[in-house]
């Protein structure tokens, strides 16, 4: 089985979105893959709150695609419990982990 285009994915991730019917994710038809980012969406708009925010990044990773508001950058946190860095997606409400993607 081939592997799903991001193009594919952003397809799928937008119609889940607008399934939902959320007042708070305006025109996710108007949502594009980033071109600095391979698996990066650009919203386009801050989401504002927190707990819309939670929802967005998390049915993105389900797609393996990361969501970015304005002024959102996907960086490395250390985690000394474990020792190692892992991917976060920094917000205006703080950060949000990124899955990494089991083989």
């Amino acid at each position: 089985m081939h592997e799903k285009t991001y193009q594919s994915r952003l397809a799928d991730f937008v119609n889940e979105i607008k399934e939902l019917d959320i007042a708070v994710f305006k025109e996710p038809d108007t949502w594009f893959l980033s071109d600095q980012l391979e698996n990066g969406v650009k919203v386009g708009y801050r989401i504002p709150s927190l707990s819309g925010r939670k929802i967005l990044h998390h049915i993105g990773q389900r797609y393996g695609l990361i969501p970015l508001c304005p002024g959102e950058v996907v960086d490395l946190e250390y985690s000394e419990d474990q020792n190692s860095m892992f991917a976060v997606v920094r917000t205006e409400y703080g950060s949000l982990p990124i899955r990494r993607k089991h083989a």
